[in-house]
């Protein structure tokens, strides 16, 4: 549960409240803080990491959903979310043995996503392709589905 990932460091930050920003209005607690980073159990989550999150059973992906972290938000100084941008998963390339992402420029879509509800703990890395504007590659180092 959340109540166990012994929070180690919280990076510098500020106070934000849900009248603030219209994502935040679900989450429940007193105190809500943006720290420019996070480590929990000697990982470190921070803006422009890349998670695995499991998809949701609306989502019709036979490949897992990954999301690029935008905001790292920690409530009550227990529970971490994390936002994230939506990338659309084109395909699995055998050869690199990494997942191909669109991300559309207009339309984006994000998640506020609490850091227990990905499909793995470990943030991951985007590479950019350099022949295509809009995609970015991520290989996985173990099996995520």
């Amino acid at each position: 549960s959340s109540e166990d990932l012994n929070i180690v460091e919280v990076g510098k930050g500020i106070d934000v409240t849900t009248s603030d920003l219209d994502y935040l209005i679900n989450l429940q607690g007193n105190e809500i803080y943006c720290p420019k980073w996070v480590t929990v159990r000697g990982v470190t989550y921070k803006k422009g990491s890349v998670m695995a999150i499991k998809p949701s059973e609306s989502m019709l992906e036979d490949d897992p959903v990954f999301g690029g972290v935008e905001e790292v938000y920690v409530i009550d100084s227990i529970h971490v979310y994390l936002y994230v941008k939506l990338f659309e998963t084109l395909y699995f390339n055998k050869h690199y043995a990494s997942y191909t992402m669109y991300i559309i420029s207009t339309t984006q879509t994000h998640q506020l996503v609490a850091l227990e509800e990905f499909l793995s703990h470990l943030p991951l890395h985007a590479h950019k392709i350099p022949s295509f504007s809009n995609e970015f590659c991520v290989v996985p180092k173990f099996h995520l589905m």
